[in-house]
């Protein structure tokens, strides 16, 4: 059986509302082609940035959250939070892994 290691690569902020994953060695024009842009989930904010080894210790996969207020102590995420509850998330419902597939 294969096992990975998550390890917490460190956290990433946000001002703009928007987070970009590219090279850093490429100009502001090149960016748009070669990265990625998106909007963060919960706006401006600290969201952790976790990265996936395999056996020989490269990340094969980067995870960064951005609901941190989601995540029960367990490491489980919650999947029915209702932004009207007053930002807390319901207990009530399923809960899934942070390494499970979503969709």
């Amino acid at each position: 059986m294969k096992t990975f290691k998550r390890k917490l690569l460190g956290k990433v902020g946000v001002d703009s509302g928007m987070l970009c994953i590219h090279d850093p060695c490429y100009d502001k024009a090149s960016i748009k082609k070669l990265g990625i842009e998106f909007q963060s989930g919960y706006g401006d904010g600290l969201y952790s940035v976790f990265g996936i080894e395999n056996l020989d210790g490269r990340i094969i996969k980067v995870e960064i959250i951005m609901g941190e207020h989601l995540i029960d102590n367990d490491g489980l995420v919650f999947t029915d939070y209702d932004e009207t509850e007053k930002g807390n998330p319901k207990d009530n419902g399923e809960k899934i892994s942070l390494f499970d597939q979503i969709g």
